[in-house]
């Protein structure tokens, strides 16, 4: 991806989470919230997948203030709609899903991992790791769905994703002793 359209992606999510925080919390606005916050987290999870397929432009300059600035406005404001939309991912994994749904729900799941490999060392990080996380039966949810489903097609996978996103290939990693 060239620099330019990186930095395009980089502005468009930072519009999407101030055009989220400008939304009362109240509500009759969640369905709107939940709304676009699965833009931000979309949208968040293909900045992460540009650096994940080209890893010279974790060291922009504009991408290391588009992180600053960002998770000082997740963290001010958007917390209660990130753990909302880690709701959203056990309600869809706990669900009936038809054939091919579960590949949104892994899309999901890949965001929410996103999230929380890019602010690691900001303001925001500590949220992440003391508030949200994605409950066990999800996770069991997800292994039963990957598995029953099998792996996603290669073709299907977005090209960026790091092999510990483990459900889009159908099994978790072996636990090691180290754990």
């Amino acid at each position: 991806m060239e620099k330019k359209e990186f930095h395009k992606k980089i502005a468009a999510t930072i519009t999407s989470i101030k055009e989220l925080n400008t939304l009362n919390f109240e509500e009759k606005t969640f369905p709107i919230r939940e709304y676009k916050m699965v833009g931000v987290m979309n949208k968040i999870l293909e900045v992460y997948l540009a650096i994940k397929v080209d890893s010279d432009l974790q060291s922009d300059p504009i991408f290391q203030d588009y992180l600053d600035e960002s998770a000082n406005l997740f963290y001010g404001t958007i917390t209660a709609d990130i753990y909302l939309y880690t709701r959203s991912i056990e309600r869809i994994a706990g669900s009936i899903l038809e054939p091919g749904e579960w590949e949104k729900l892994f899309w999901r799941r890949s965001a929410f991992e996103a999230l929380k490999e890019l602010y690691q060392g900001t303001v925001f990080e500590q949220y992440l790791v003391d508030q949200v996380e994605i409950d066990e039966d999800t996770e069991e949810r997800m292994e039963f769905l990957s598995q029953r489903e099998g792996p996603v097609s290669e073709d299907d996978i977005p090209k960026g994703i790091p092999s510990s996103h483990w459900w889009w290939w159908g099994e978790p990693p072996e636990e090691s002793d180290d754990d």
